[in-house]
C-alpha cells in the first residue's frame, strides 16, 4: 500500500465516475491499471528527487487541466514530496504547498480541491476521507490536524498561528514582512475533529477547537472551541444548537 497510489476499487470507481460508491466490483482492467500506476510512480518519483528539475515538474502539474492524466501527474509528484500520501489521494489543479511539503501528511481517500493553499511551517495532518474544498487557506504553524471525514468547505482561512498587535508590553506590526523584533506571533495549533465540518467562507484564527461532529456554519468567525455534535454560527460564532448523538448516529 505504501507504493500505491490507487487502489483496484478506486480505478473501478473513477471509470464508473463515481468515487464515493463503495460497492463498485473492480475487473481484471482495474487490476491492471491500478499495477500500472504503481509502476509509473515507481519511474516518475526520480525526475521529483532531482533539485531544480522538481520544481520544473511541480510548475508543470500544479496546473496541469483536470483528468487523467493530470490526476496521475499531480499523484506522483505530491506522493513524492509530501511526509506522507496515502492510496487513492486526489490532490486537485492550482494546489499550492509551501514552504516544506514534507510537513503535510494525508490519510487513504482525502481529497485537496482546487487552488487550496497550504503553508507547511509546521505539521500538517489530514484524515482518511477528508475533504479540503476549493480556495481553502490552511496555515499549520506550529501544527494542524484535521480528523477523518472532516470538510472545510470553499474560501474558508484556517490559521493555526497569526500575528497579533502586542506582546503584552509593546505595540507589534501585523506584517509578515516587519523585522521579527517587531513582530509578535501566537503560535497555538487547530485541531479539527473526525466528521466535524465548517461552512464556506469562515475564517478561522488561534485557540479554535472543532470536537468530532462538530459544525460552524458558513460565513463565520471562530476563535473559540467547538465541543461534540454543537452548531456555531455567526461572527464572532455562538452555539446555536447541541446536536443529538443519536441523530448524527442514525
Amino acid at each position: 500500500m505504501g507504493l500505491s497510489l490507487y487502489s483496484k476499487e478506486y480505478v473501478a470507481r473513477g471509470r464508473k465516475k463515481s468515487y464515493i460508491d463503495k460497492h463498485v466490483a473492480p475487473n481484471w482492467l482495474d487490476v491492471f491499471v491500478s499495477w500500472m500506476t504503481t509502476l509509473i510512480y515507481l519511474v516518475g518519483t526520480i525526475p521529483c528527487r532531482i533539485p531544480l528539475l522538481d520544481q520544473v515538474i511541480e510548475f508543470v502539474v500544479t496546473d496541469w487541466p483536470r483528468g487523467r492524466i493530470g490526476f496521475v501527474l499531480r499523484g506522483i509528484y505530491w506522493k513524492t514530496k509530501l511526509g506522507y500520501m496515502g492510496q487513492d489521494v486526489f490532490i486537485d489543479r492550482g494546489v499550492t504547498i509551501f514552504p516544506d511539503p514534507s510537513n503535510v501528511f494525508i490519510g487513504n481517500g482525502a481529497h485537496v480541491d482546487t487552488n487550496v493553499t497550504i503553508i507547511s511551517g509546521g505539521t500538517l495532518q489530514i484524515g482518511r476521507e477528508a475533504h479540503i474544498a476549493s480556495n481553502v487557506v490552511l496555515n499549520s504553524k506550529p501544527f494542524m490536524e484535521i480528523g477523518d471525514r472532516a470538510c472545510i468547505s470553499a474560501n474558508s482561512s484556517i490559521y493555526a498561528s497569526t500575528n497579533r498587535h502586542t506582546d503584552g508590553i509593546h505595540r507589534k506590526s501585523f506584517s509578515a514582512c516587519a523585522p521579527d523584533e517587531e513582530q509578535y506571533v501566537s503560535q497555538v495549533g487547530f485541531k479539527m475533529g473526525n466528521y466535524s465540518f465548517i461552512g464556506a467562507n469562515c475564517v478561522v484564527i488561534p485557540n479554535a477547537e472543532l470536537e468530532d461532529y462538530a459544525v460552524l456554519g458558513a460565513g463565520s468567525f471562530l476563535n473559540k472551541k467547538i465541543e461534540a455534535y454543537q452548531i456555531f454560527v455567526g461572527t464572532p460564532s455562538k452555539n446555536m444548537i447541541k446536536k443529538e448523538e443519536e441523530f448524527v448516529k442514525a
